[in-house]
């Protein structure tokens, strides 16, 4: 429970439920309703959520401290330890949450941030939140028909339905009496989808906010809210649900009936509802050490499945790597072998040329020679002929 008190900072909204339940969309609505949700957000599709998550980064990151720390992780089924994270040695990190917290509202009328891993996380957020420096906290608390968190756990992460509706339980059943004592409303996903104009003014009734009208509300109304955002549906009349399906069923109901405004989380029924399903969770949570071994198990074979394919990958990737250099050094030598051949070719011919040009040289001198040869033959053969014909008409004479 709250440990009351007056507030020493800022406003904060904290957006509260389990896993693939809503908590994005209703994060969305906030901020159509003028509240700031800061600049360090998640809000690019992701392969599980076309909308975007809507998570602070930095609230994101604290959370995974605290889980580090304790050595938890978000899909264990095993009930958090109280009394673990109220140990004085957790203080640092509250400090911590504390004074990102103050610096996210230092500029801002009311801030709100949403993480699934929050509610798993209360005991260590009642302290930030809730404790001696407390803030002015309020709560948006999304449901979801856990059949149908069931099914979509099963198509992301392969999760079985025990282990899902056990996630469920955890997550909605730790907070419940902090939220009731402090300004709230819950929100149920169904409905906001069917009547996202009829929640939007039970938000904005309920936390004090602006008007659910004007641009922001239209383009979240036009834009984002799509029906395809309800991707499951809900389990035929037929279909037995016992153990912790039927509990989860259970507190589910009661639930709707606070988000339909037929009931408050402070009604002596609601309380009697949520004791006893309280009370047989956690004779359930006896099988988490059995479902979080499978759990682990699963993990390290996930682990090693990885490691294999990445090894897999780059014996591949070594493989090419070794196929082109023995490519790029075949291509050179062929380049090189090419560009010899051309050189040689292009001396052959120069040669060639060379050798043409210089027996037409040899040619002509031959033929000047034996020209002149000829001329000088001639002039003596005319020149002997002349002196005979001298000598003959001399001795006529």
């Amino acid at each position: 429970m709250s440990q009351g008190g007056q507030a020493n900072n800022g406003r904060v909204i904290a957006v509260i439920g389990m896993h693939r339940s809503g908590t994005s969309l209703a994060t969305r609505a906030l901020q159509a309703l003028g509240v700031a949700l800061g600049d360090n957000l998640t809000i690019e599709p992701a392969p599980d959520n076309a909308k975007g998550h809507w998570e602070d980064r930095d609230v994101i990151e604290l959370n995974k401290q605290v889980h580090t720390a304790l050595a938890l992780q978000w899909d264990l089924v095993g009930a958090e330890d109280e009394r673990l994270m109220g140990a004085p040695s957790l203080a640092p990190l509250v400090e911590q949450a504390q004074a990102l917290l103050r610096a996210k509202t230092a500029d801002r009328p009311v801030w709100a941030f949403k993480d699934p891993r929050t509610a798993r996380l209360w005991p260590f957020w009642r302290r930030v939140l809730l404790g001696e420096d407390r803030f002015q906290t309020s709560f948006v608390w999304v449901i979801r028909n856990p059949w149908a968190v069931a099914q979509s756990l099963a198509s992301r992460d392969g999760f079985g339905s025990l282990k899902s509706h056990l996630l469920w339980l955890n997550h909605n059943l730790n907070p419940c009496g902090d939220i009731a004592a402090n300004p709230h409303v819950l929100l149920d996903y169904d409905r906001m989808l069917g009547q996202p104009q009829r929640e939007l003014e039970r938000i904005a009734k309920a936390l004090a906010l602006e008007p659910a009208k004007g641009p922001a509300v239209d383009e979240f109304m036009g834009q984002f809210l799509d029906a395809g955002l309800k991707h499951f549906g809900v389990p035929g009349e037929r279909q037995l649900r016992v153990g912790a399906e039927s509990l989860a069923d259970r507190a589910y109901a009661a639930l709707r009936q606070v988000a339909a405004d037929a009931a408050s989380l402070q009604d002596r029924a609601f309380l009697a509802e949520w004791s006893e399903v309280r009370h047989e969770t956690a004779t359930f949570t006896q099988l988490s050490p059995r479902v979080d071994a499978l759990t682990i198990g699963e993990a390290g074979f996930q682990g090693l499945d990885a490691r294999l394919n990445q090894l897999a990958e780059q014996s591949a990737s070594d493989f090419s790597s070794f196929r082109t250099q023995v490519t790029d050094t075949l291509r050179e030598q062929f380049d090189e072998s090419g560009r010899r051949i051309s050189e040689t070719s292009r001396r052959i011919n120069d040669a060639h040329a060379a050798n043409v040009a210089g027996l037409a040289d040899l040619q002509r001198q031959v033929t000047d020679t034996l020209t002149e040869q000829f001329n000088e033959s001639g002039r003596r053969i005319s020149e002997t002929s002349r002196r005979i014909d001298d000598a003959h008409a001399a001795n006529v004479a």
